[in-house]
C-alpha cells in the first residue's frame, strides 16, 4: 500500500497563530511534507483579506489574468473598504454612515 497524510487546517489562518519561531518551522515542515494539506497554502492565501486587498487593487490581477478571468476570481471575493486615514477611508466610513445595514 501506499502511506496517505491529510492536513486539515482548522487554524494557522494568520500570523496570531504563529507566536513563536517553532510554530513557524512546523508550518514549513507541513509544507514540505508529501501530506495532501487542505486548503492549499495557495488557497488559504486568497482567503486572507490582505491578499485579496491587494488582488483587488487595480491592474494587480490584470497582470496575470484575462478579462474574463479577473472578472470570475473578483465575483468570489467579498467587497472590501479600508478604514484607513485618507479619501477612500473616508468613503467607506460615509458608506457605513449611509447605510448602516450594509447594503453597499
Amino acid at each position: 500500500g501506499r502511506e496517505v497524510a491529510i492536513f486539515y487546517f482548522r487554524s494557522m489562518w494568520n500570523e496570531d497563530h504563529y507566536p513563536t519561531e517553532e510554530h513557524w518551522k512546523v508550518r514549513l515542515r507541513i509544507e514540505k511534507s508529501l501530506a495532501v494539506k487542505v486548503p492549499n497554502i495557495r488557497h488559504q492565501c486568497l482567503n486572507l483579506k490582505y491578499f485579496q486587498q491587494a488582488f483587488l487593487t487595480p491592474g494587480v490581477m490584470e497582470k496575470y489574468l484575462n478579462a474574463d478571468e479577473v472578472e470570475l476570481v473578483k465575483g468570489t471575493f467579498a467587497e472590501l473598504h479600508t478604514l484607513s486615514p485618507g479619501p477612500e477611508g473616508d468613503r467607506a466610513v460615509q458608506l457605513a454612515f449611509d447605510d448602516p445595514q450594509g447594503g453597499y
